[in-house]
């Protein structure tokens, strides 16, 4: 799991990505998530697990919602540490599927810590509608998700903290949660289709490795929703109501950090309110390139 911090800059305040308290993704000593066992243990798990592709495929999973937490790092890592001491018959103590985890072990073969778990590919279940915040983060090996044509809704943080080459949004999604793809590897991030979705949340694509996006369909751009990209230009079109003078800002940006050249298409509104930020903090991390 990726144990680094990412720190965007609000105009209020500073973010980090949440930390969230629930015992369904949280360290030390909680139960496990139930929600993911059937899906990653014993037999049952084995239908949805595939080692040799490293894919967890839940496409035919009767699943409308995926709570929150259910398949992230530290669900998963508690659900393989669990006893059960009240009933040693319950007990599912490391009972995960051949391959999913990888673990550290001592000179005698007695397991220390989770290594790595090892999904690399998700398929999501095809009646989807919800994705809870935290659902699949800190997996650190996920590369790719298949969404359903039926997905709504994408929780705060969702996909944080993986490997995520490549990201195609589905026309049905309306919201996307704060922080819901930082930390990856994300080069594409596909809003063509996306018509629904209308406001790119703070720290949303935070972190990656964009050099464009289109924005066409969407109408506000918030806080630190594309910082720590690899921008170096992006056109902003007549449709966004707002684009935050933050959008590219983060804590601790080093001298020197190349400025994104930001070109307003028929947007006075964006355009003016861009210049007077711009002019009462130069050190925004864009320039306009309009005259």
């Amino acid at each position: 799991m990726k144990k680094s911090k990412l720190f965007l800059l609000s105009s209020l305040t500073v973010l980090t990505p949440a930390v969230f308290g629930i015992a369904a993704v949280s360290c030390g000593g909680e139960k496990p998530n139930t929600f993911s066992i059937q899906y990653i243990s014993g037999e049952q798990g084995a239908k949805y697990y595939a080692s040799s592709t490293k894919t967890l495929d839940l496409s035919e999973a009767d699943i409308t919602e995926i709570p929150q937490g259910a398949f992230s790092y530290q669900s998963i890592r508690n659900f393989a540490y669990h006893k059960d001491e009240s009933n040693a018959a319950n007990n599912k103590y490391g009972n995960v599927v051949d391959g999913l985890i990888t673990w550290d072990k001592d000179n005698n073969g007695v397991r220390i810590e989770v290594k790595s778990i090892n999904i690399e590919k998700v398929i999501l279940p095809k009646k989807l509608t919800k994705i809870g915040p935290g659902a699949f983060q800190g997996l650190g090996s996920l590369k790719s998700i298949i969404f359903p044509d039926t997905i709504e809704s994408i929780g705060e943080e969702a996909f944080a903290q993986n490997s995520i080459e490549q990201v195609t949004i589905p026309a049905s999604l309306t919201e996307l949660g704060r922080g819901a793809f930082s930390q990856n590897l994300i080069t594409s991030f596909d809003l063509s289709n996306a018509t629904n979705l209308k406001i790119i949340s703070q720290g949303v694509l935070a972190n990656n490795k964009l050099s464009e996006i289109n924005l066409s369909h969407v109408s506000k751009v918030l806080d630190g929703a594309l910082a720590q990209n690899n921008f170096t230009q992006l056109t902003i079109g007549q449709n966004l109501v707002e684009f935050s003078p933050n959008a590219f800002q983060y804590v601790g940006a080093p001298e020197g950090t190349t400025k994104v050249a930001i070109t307003v298409d028929g947007n006075n509104d964006v355009l003016n309110a861009l210049k007077q930020a711009l002019e009462a903090n130069p050190k925004l991390l864009y320039t306009i390139t309009n005259q």
